[in-house]
């Protein structure tokens, strides 16, 4: 019998992690926190004000869900790494500000928000391809950091797009420093994204 390829074999270890019990420490009431390497995906969360602000999300899955909070939610909340892959993740006005997304899968994804919402957040090297951003104020997305000595438009980790990626008028992303993938590149970015979770899930 022809033996798997390695990188297959990984991919589907990822995929195949059953949610657990520990997805209910995650509700409409939860306050702000650690829930970091939580693998809780198809969340259905609608909550209010200030929800999770400065909470830690690194490194969770929650992917195929849809989280919905008021003004001010997620504000310095931190992303990084996590797997929002074809997730609905909204706010209301000044939600998102300084939250950090670093490495994140936002492949598919669907985000919005308020006015002066995602104001200076972080997103080195986030996938964005096939992402739905036009819900999000261009000046806002313009105002976003690749690197956190450097501040807006640096190159030296952008986050990428692909050609389906949807954004707000006004935003062109290849002047603002964003990387376009092709799109038959967009799966190989699921996967390096997972084997990425999965390496920093040992590491912690």
């Amino acid at each position: 019998m022809k033996q798997l390829p390695k990188l297959f074999l990984l991919v589907m270890a990822t995929l195949s992690v059953p949610a657990t019990s520990e997805c209910a420490v995650l509700s409409s009431s939860s306050p702000s926190g650690d829930y970091s390497n939580l693998i809780c995906p198809n969340l259905n969360i609608v909550a209010g004000n200030s929800y999770l602000q400065g909470s830690d999300l690194s490194f969770s899955d929650f992917s195929n869900s849809s989280i919905v909070a008021g003004i001010s939610a997620f504000q310095g909340t931190t992303f990084e790494g996590a797997n929002l892959s074809n997730s609905i993740l909204g706010g209301g006005m000044s939600a998102f500000q300084l939250s950090i997304f670093d490495s994140a899968n936002l492949s598919g994804a669907t985000l919005f928000g308020g006015e002066s919402a995602f104001q200076y957040w972080k997103i080195n090297s986030t996938n964005f391809a096939g992402s739905d951003l036009s819900g999000v104020p261009a000046w806002a997305l313009s105002s976003s950091f690749f690197d956190p000595i450097l501040g807006p438009y640096s190159e030296d980790t952008p986050p990428m797009f692909s050609s389906t990626t949807q954004f707000p008028s006004g935003f062109n992303p290849t002047n603002a420093g964003w990387t376009l993938v092709p799109e038959a590149s967009s799966m190989m970015l699921v996967v390096a994204g997972l084997l990425s979770l999965l390496t920093k899930r040992r590491r912690h």
